[in-house]
């Protein structure tokens, strides 16, 4: 399984655009998140990802919609210090968000889940930080899916995370949730 993840500038060029996190960075919903020892600050990015169901090379963006059924929520997070002390000696920032269990998902649900517009919201302690409705479209996954597949070959069980918003900073003690409406997607405690 590999996890792609597009950039929160959307840029669909590589390595600036998206990057690979290894399979260790995904923890089931219900798990808590631990704060790494070696950073100060932590982002908490609502994310959607899908899921890809089919095996595909070089995916047409009108073709999008037919490469995923199943859709979560979740949040990543990432060291955004960290980030900028690696990408000021000219580094690959890949640590800042590919460590172990930066990804937490919500389980999987049908894509038609989502396709009523009601909107995510994410909250920190009971209040609402974000809200967004997930686009499902092939205008705004189709880019995605064309660029990623035009250098990898797309397999059944790996995840794609189209955007990444910014997001608060947590620290120990917080609670995030992630809910539709009255239904509680995710929620993460923070350790």
């Amino acid at each position: 399984m590999k996890i792609f993840v597009v950039d929160e500038n959307n840029s669909l060029t590589p390595p600036e655009g998206w990057y690979f996190l290894p399979d260790s960075s995904l923890t089931n919903a219900g798990k808590p998140f631990f704060i790494p020892e070696n950073t100060q600050v932590i982002e908490a990015h609502p994310v959607m990802a899908v899921k890809v169901s089919r095996l595909g090379k070089t995916i047409s963006p009108r073709f999008s919609g037919r490469y995923f059924e199943e859709v979560a929520v979740g949040i990543h997070f990432t060291a955004p210090l960290l980030k900028t002390r690696l990408l000021e000696k000219g580094l690959s920032p890949d640590r800042a968000h590919s460590f172990d269990r930066s990804l937490i998902l919500s389980p999987f649900l049908q894509k038609s889940a989502f396709t009523d517009a009601v909107p995510v919201r994410m909250l920190k302690n009971g209040e609402k930080i974000f809200e967004w409705v997930l686009d499902l479209s092939e205008q705004s996954l189709g880019s995605v899916f064309s660029a990623v597949s035009a250098e990898n070959t797309l397999k059944m069980g790996d995840i794609i995370i189209p955007f990444l918003p910014g997001g608060p900073d947590v620290e120990i003690g917080d609670v995030i949730e992630l809910n539709k409406m009255d239904d509680n997607l995710l929620r993460i405690e923070i350790r």
